[in-house]
């Protein structure tokens, strides 16, 4: 604002368990196999992917109106092929470069959806002795 062009590109997470323990509760999903099953993985899918999407616009709108200055018609999101397809190249590259091991690490794992939890994710759950729930 004072004669310095400063780019500034928002993103967006949109991988995780926040949205698909809201996409369960909504779709009434007590298990995996449910949504294997009887939910069907294309659906639940496809609803995440509309939670997001819903969820991108309405932090979209309140940081406008908050004034945010950034390049709100190209953010990056995590679901579109050109970031994973990103990701998958700086793998290919770091393996094409000696850089890769094979090693035994701990992960952060829901038993009841059998996946994985980043560890910044971990501090967002809290064990109530059942499923994970948000705080």
């Amino acid at each position: 604002m004072v004669g310095f062009d400063v780019w500034d590109k928002p993103g967006f997470d949109t991988h995780g368990l926040p949205i698909e323990i809201l996409v369960e509760r909504t779709l009434n999903v007590k298990s995996k196999k449910d949504i294997e099953d009887v939910i069907g993985i294309d659906r639940f899918v496809e609803t995440c992917r509309k939670v997001a999407e819903d969820n991108i616009k309405g932090m979209t709108e309140s940081f406008r109106q908050l004034g945010v200055f950034m390049d709100w018609k190209d953010p990056y999101i995590t679901y579109t092929d050109d970031y994973i397809e990103a990701g998958w190249h700086l793998i290919k590259r770091v393996h094409e470069l000696g850089l890769l091991y094979r090693s035994g690490r701990v992960l952060h794992w829901c038993p009841r959806c059998e996946t994985t939890l980043a560890d910044y994710e971990v501090s967002e759950y809290v064990d109530l002795g059942g499923p994970l729930h948000l705080r």
